[in-house]
């Protein structure tokens, strides 16, 4: 609908991530800079996901392949 094309970049960006099923997971990403191994924390407003690591830092991805336990 047209209301939903008028919505602001974070209103959608909170929709969107209720539906991202990874958040709170342990996942690894294997990306072209190496594998990330972490809990996923959600999507970010770029659409990337974002991962703390087990070093306890938050790092992102746009792309790889997504292993969820």
């Amino acid at each position: 609908t047209f209301k939903s094309l008028t919505q602001t970049t974070s209103d959608l960006m909170e929709k969107w991530s209720r539906y991202c099923f990874l958040t709170g997971k342990q996942v690894s990403v294997n990306t072209t800079n190496g594998l990330i191994h972490g809990e996923c924390q959600g999507i970010d407003d770029r659409g990337a996901i974002v991962i703390c690591d087990d070093a306890g830092e938050l790092r992102s991805t746009l792309s790889g392949q997504v292993v969820y336990f």
